[in-house]
């Protein structure tokens, strides 16, 4: 239980820092490696053989959840990072001076 939780809160910070749009490329890459880990970490204590409780295994589901939907959070975070290819290509011909047509 006290996993899931800190699990839990610790993806709302990471959540919330990403959506601001503050967090650095190293820092997402960070954070996909939290998910990660922490997701195997879940899967572990969940299928170890022992039997859990149904509200115990509501709370599992719902830290799943919680991954998933930081996951995604994550994805949306660096496609608005990404610049588009026009963007790049402005950039790229005013840096060189030559004219993209």
């Amino acid at each position: 239980m006290h996993f899931t939780l800190s699990v839990e809160r610790a993806c709302t910070e990471m959540r919330l820092e990403t959506a601001g749009g503050g967090a650095s490329a190293a820092r997402r890459a960070e954070i996909a490696y939290y998910v990660a880990a922490a997701a195997v970490n879940l899967a572990r204590v969940a299928s170890a053989g022992v039997g859990l409780s149904d509200e115990l295994k509501k709370r599992v589901l719902a830290t799943f959840l919680t991954l998933i939907n930081l996951r995604e959070n994550l994805d949306r975070a660096a496609k608005r990072c990404v610049p588009s290819l026009g963007a790049v290509q402005s950039l790229v011909a005013s840096a060189s001076g030559i004219a993209i047509e």
